[in-house]
């Protein structure tokens, strides 16, 4: 398997910023996970454990020592991340859980 591709955001991202939840505002402790996606045909061949300790790898370079993220209630993902350790901290206004990970 090759090495996730990551990217900061750049300028074309900017129309969707919006959809960052209220309340993330960076510092230096705390990194927000705000998409990470596989395609279907892709799930469970280790892609998406891949980019997600690669961005976890990245935070911690970065001296974070913390991560945020939420994804749907009842999916695919909330058990992916479940299982990857993250805890549920509750759920948001847009009806997501909330997941935290010690970093």
């Amino acid at each position: 398997m090759t090495a996730p591709r990551l990217r900061p955001a750049i300028h074309t991202d900017l129309p969707r910023i919006h959809e960052v939840p209220h309340g993330t505002a960076e510092n230096r402790l705390t990194g927000y996970v705000w998409a990470l996606f596989v395609i279907d045909e892709a799930q469970g061949r280790g892609h998406g454990t891949a980019l997600l300790d690669a961005a976890m790898e990245r935070l911690r370079e970065a001296g974070y020592r913390q991560a945020f993220l939420s994804t749907g209630r009842g999916t695919n993902a909330e058990k992916f991340y479940r299982f990857k350790g993250w805890q549920p901290m509750g759920v948001n206004m847009n009806e997501e859980t909330m997941f935290r990970l010690w970093l």
